[in-house]
């Protein structure tokens, strides 16, 4: 009996605990990983087209940096790089030897 009220309270206790401070830690993590060194991830994701029944698998590695800044890379057949220094957005094409660049700014789609 003891048992099952504690782990009803545990559970209780967990269900309650996922509110408002979920979003608490998430803006504190964000801040605190990606403010001070970036952080860098890999990234394993299946483009499925069902029209065409396509599965391409792609591979990549981002790396976050503050001020909305990154630097995107994706591992296909044809590399592209993706950077964004905070006003310009750079992508880069090594298969076709091209790069563009695109100035963005804040109130762009």
């Amino acid at each position: 009996m003891n048992k099952l009220l504690i782990s009803l309270l545990l559970i209780i206790n967990f269900v309650l605990s996922q509110d408002v401070e979920a979003e608490k830690i998430l803006d504190n993590l964000h801040h605190t990983i990606i403010n001070k060194n970036g952080i860098s991830l890999h990234f394993d994701y299946l483009f499925e087209n069902k029209s065409y029944k396509m599965e391409h698998p792609i591979t990549g590695n981002i790396a976050l940096f503050s001020n909305k800044r990154f630097y995107l890379e994706f591992n296909t057949s044809s590399k592209m790089i993706q950077i964004y220094d905070g006003k310009n957005l750079s992508t880069i094409l090594e298969e076709e030897e091209e790069i563009q660049i695109d100035h963005l700014n804040n109130k762009s789609d």
